[in-house]
């Protein structure tokens, strides 16, 4: 089983060197064991097996479109059996069954030789005919780049939805209008994939970086027509707690940018990194318990109430939805393996910002106040993040 890991991670290695021949002898040596793992879980949901050669391309089409989120020092079955994994529970509940499935079912299948199906002639599998599934490849193949020949006519498109010179293609729309079944043999699409191996997609990081460069100006416009800088900057840049809410906020913004990045990946786990999410929690700690220990200039209603609470409120999410919408966009390159939790992220990533933004507007500095309407206002657009991620972060 080892042996056979270390060679996909290889050929994988090679393929985004830019080997078209490594990358179609990896796809042919992965099709028997996803095929077999996919059948494997179709009985288990009391499913016909039949049905797996629909998922065994869905996975390959998703390994392909998906391929710039693996990471080349890491090994390639983890990541291909997280995506399987993802794609057979996709599966399964487009027919109304919600299963778990254990990434252990394609591992299972690595030691000994997948099962072949000879009823459908010397190659042992039959073209994929469910017009769901069908339907789902074409919204795949939309939504990537370059010009497979899938041998029915068909081209694939920009994330536009045209083809080369905005000239729509036959697939263009298919996703909204489906003519009939699409018979697609696995072979064939598998020397499409490796025909498409030259092209590269940019890298989740940098599409996020320039999703939130583009919408920034538009959170910034609206910044400085509502609410603008504070008037008395100068003196408030002297009090320690000013100070504390741009640390508050940027340690919110900057480990969410981080961590999503990181669960961008298929097979990557919020383990051993949600305690970055922390950061500002235990900022506020200390800046709450340092102000208890000082003389209060007002009382601590005053201070956990403050001036600005409706307008923090409002601020904030105003000022996140256009960095929220660039941050979704930015993970939507990306293939994570909880779209919800991915758009939760995007939420505290837009939110952390804005509230940068906002702090220089606010004349509330107790942290008290920032604990409590500041996070308030995060939560809220978190959550808008995490509903609108669980739809359009689905790969």
């Amino acid at each position: 089983m080892r042996g056979r890991e270390d060679e996909w991670t290889g050929l994988m290695r090679s393929a985004m060197a830019g080997d078209d021949a490594a990358y179609h002898r990896l796809l042919k040596a992965v099709t028997p064991v996803l095929r077999a793992a996919a059948r494997r879980g179709l009985a288990r949901a009391g499913q016909p097996p039949d049905q797996a050669e629909d998922i065994v391309q869905e996975i390959l089409l998703a390994v392909h479109l998906k391929r710039h989120t693996w990471d080349s020092e890491a090994p390639f079955a983890p990541w291909l059996f997280a995506i399987g994994r993802n794609k057979l529970i996709d599966a399964l509940r487009r027919r109304g069954r919600r299963v778990f499935v254990n990434i252990d079912d394609f591992a299972e299948t690595l030691p000994g030789e997948a099962p072949q199906d000879t009823r459908f002639g010397r190659r042992g599998r039959r073209p994929a005919r469910n017009p769901a599934a069908a339907s789902a490849r074409r919204a795949a193949i939309d939504r990537g780049r370059g010009r497979l020949d899938q041998g029915y006519g068909g081209k694939v498109v920009d994330e536009r939805g045209c083809g080369p010179g905005r000239a729509a293609s036959r697939t263009c729309g298919a996703d909204r209008q489906i003519a009939g079944p699409l018979i697609m043999d696995t072979d064939q699409l598998i020397r499409s994939l490796a025909a498409d191996n030259p092209h590269r997609a940019p890298r989740v990081g940098a599409v996020l970086s320039m999703a939130l460069l583009v919408a920034a100006p538009l959170s910034i416009l609206i910044f400085v027509t509502f609410f603008g800088v504070r008037a008395d900057l100068m003196s408030a840049m002297r009090n320690p707690f000013f100070d504390m809410k741009f640390a508050v906020t940027l340690s919110l913004a900057i480990p969410a940018i981080i961590v999503s990045l990181h669960l961008s990946r298929p097979e990557a786990l919020l383990r051993g990194w949600g305690w970055l999410l922390l950061l500002p929690v235990g900022l506020l700690a200390v800046a709450i318990g340092s102000e208890a220990m000082m003389a209060p200039a007002m009382p601590m209603t005053m201070r956990l109430v403050g001036k600005n609470s409706r307008v923090c409120m409002v601020a904030i999410p105003a000022m996140a939805l256009p960095l929220l919408a660039g941050a979704l966009f930015g993970l939507r390159h990306g293939a994570p393996s909880s779209p919800a939790l991915a758009g939760a992220l995007a939420g505290l990533v837009s939110a952390g910002l804005a509230a940068t933004l906002y702090a220089s507007h606010c004349t509330d500095d107790s942290p008290l106040f920032v604990a409590t309407w500041y996070t308030l206002a995060t939560a809220l657009v978190t959550a808008i993040g995490a509903a609108v991620g669980s739809r359009v972060l689905r790969y």
